[in-house]
């Protein structure tokens, strides 16, 4: 296909009318009796292959833009698909722009961060500061080690300084509102918690100023990026997982709002990006005829790993199921860092967690090991997802040499039984180390398969990361913090109710005592023994 026909291809789909007065967005013919008629309402772009000598085409192909039956400009720039559209996307939105009310709106000022300080906040300062945008709080005790390397004199304010104007960046002393850090569920120091949108991220990377930076920068960033032809296949190097939406100049706005606000809560982890560039349909090998389409890519492949059809029935609760679902990798080294995401994912999955003694095991013998895993996670998760609608399947491996202490004590694996596998319900800490005939799961895909299956289908007996003592305990202590928090939520509520008690106590206690007396009046004697009283008065 030479350029001129490329050409003529992509900007004949493009010819529209903005106003409502034009009937139809679909791309019109226009010819010598009804050109100066069409083109006097709304804006246009017209690729010319005929009527050119009446609009001073000299050369083909020419691209030019009327508004309103006048010519204002005319395309200069590269005949790239991602160029041309970047161009008429533009000029859209200032014609939609000079179209509307000629009354003037103040522009919007932000107070995030102003002076690039950090925020001391209080517990009467600390539900504002939640409402005032995106914020990254630390919370901290003044005797933490490890918390001093991030004091507000090192790491922590150069990091304020960098999300100037951006990100609030504040801190919290819990031992002074230790009430305040109980009810953010904070149990060790320091925690980091990133509050956007509503949500809470628990961020567990390194205490770097460059992790902590592009997390920051990541998290606020627009929910959905415009990505073009050429980023591609950087981004496929670089990301493991990544959503895209193709979409066509035809695809209702609502549904990228949807998928806008759906993608908010991850925070940018994973990326979600969109295009409607025909050569990123192609390198899909999606269709546009099949409308529009939110995909996942693993694995850095140019497959889609799961394609989601975009349509008014497409909710954005379903969106957000499609992001939870899919936003882990295939597989993935399972660390100190994407614990939290891993085993406390909202949707409460089973994990896959093979153990690995890295230490005695050859490079190549593990690089095998690794390579079947993913093979047996790539099958079950393409093959497996009626049973895993509403719990995905996530598969870790993990070096057990360096976590051997915790894997013995929560799931009674040994360096000796090393290389091992166990499927985990970290939500109910519970664990499944054999399959429905008690045989030892065997890092085979046979074995996996079917121990997952009576996993989730309740045929198999899960055995406890905990002792009785130790369930007994967390069973005391969560209902101790559940007390707690309540009261401190609904503190008037909690203070109605033991006023209540003790007034209802003092009473109950009054009225047994009265009715253990003997009838009558009594009265003290010498020795104080109490008599009966026989006085009328």
């Amino acid at each position: 296909m030479t350029l001129y026909s490329k050409l003529y291809a992509t900007t004949l789909a493009v010819v529209m009318a903005i106003l409502a007065l034009i009937p139809s967005a679909n791309a019109e013919h226009l010819t010598q009796a009804d050109f100066t008629s069409s083109i006097s309402k709304g804006l246009w772009l017209v690729e010319f292959y005929n009527l050119c000598n009446s609009n001073q085409v000299t050369g083909y192909p020419q691209v030019m833009l009327f508004k309103e039956g006048k010519k204002i400009e005319e395309y200069s720039g590269d005949r790239t698909y991602d160029d041309l559209s970047s161009w008429v996307d533009k000029r859209v939105a200032d014609y939609a722009q000079s179209s509307t009310s000629t009354l003037s709106s103040t522009p919007s000022t932000t107070n995030l961060n102003p002076n690039g300080d950090v925020l001391v906040l209080t517990p009467e300062t600390f539900g504002k500061s939640l409402s005032d945008g995106p914020i990254f709080i630390k919370f901290y005790a003044p005797w933490c080690g490890h918390c001093k390397k991030l004091a507000p004199d090192s790491v922590w304010a150069e990091l304020a300084t960098k999300a100037k104007g951006q990100v609030n960046i504040a801190e919290v002393n819990c031992e002074q509102y230790g009430a305040l850090c109980k009810s953010q569920s904070v149990d060790g120091y320091p925690m980091l918690f990133f509050y956007h949108a509503g949500q809470k991220v628990d961020f567990r990377g390194p205490r770097k100023i460059e992790p902590l930076e592009q997390f920051v920068l990541r998290a606020v960033a627009p929910g959905v990026q415009s990505i073009s032809a050429e980023e591609v296949d950087s981004v496929l190097k670089k990301e493991s997982v990544f959503f895209l939406v193709l979409y066509t100049y035809s695809t209702p706005q609502l549904y990228l709002d949807d998928v806008e606000s759906a993608a908010k809560p991850l925070l940018g982890t994973p990326v979600v990006y969109k295009s409607r560039n025909p050569e990123i349909f192609k390198k899909f090998d999606v269709d546009p005829a099949d409308g529009p389409a939110l995909i996942v890519i693993k694995d850095h492949e140019t497959k889609p790993f799961s394609v989601l059809p975009l349509s008014a029935q497409t909710t954005v609760p379903i969106l957000e199921a499609f992001f939870q679902h899919h936003r882990i990798p295939t597989l993935q080294q399972l660390t100190a860092e994407n614990f939290p995401d891993v085993m406390k994912h909202p949707a409460k999955p089973l994990v896959v967690l093979a153990a690995f003694d890295m230490e005695n095991m050859p490079k190549t013998k593990l690089g095998e090991e690794i390579e079947k895993l993913t093979s047996i996670a790539k099958r079950w998760q393409t093959s497996a997802v009626r049973l895993t609608d509403t719990r995905p399947t996530i598969f870790v491996w993990m070096d057990g040499d360096r976590w051997s202490k915790w894997l013995k004590s929560m799931y009674g694996i040994k360096r000796e039984d090393m290389p091992t596998v166990v499927i985990v319900d970290h939500s109910r800490l519970l664990y499944y180390d054999a399959d429905a005939g008690k045989a030892r799961l065997q890092l085979e895909r046979e074995s996996i398969f079917a121990a997952l299956e009576s996993a989730y289908l309740g045929l198999l007996r899960p055995k406890h990361s905990e002792n009785f003592v130790e369930r007994t305990m967390r069973s005391m202590n969560d209902r101790v913090e559940y007390v707690g928090s309540s009261a401190w939520a609904h503190p008037f509520i909690t203070a109605g109710i033991v006023v209540g008690f003790l007034s209802g106590s003092l009473w109950l206690i009054r009225r047994l005592v009265e009715d253990d007396l003997p009838s009558g009046s009594y009265q003290s004697t010498r020795h104080n023994q109490w008599k009966p009283s026989h006085r009328l008065d």
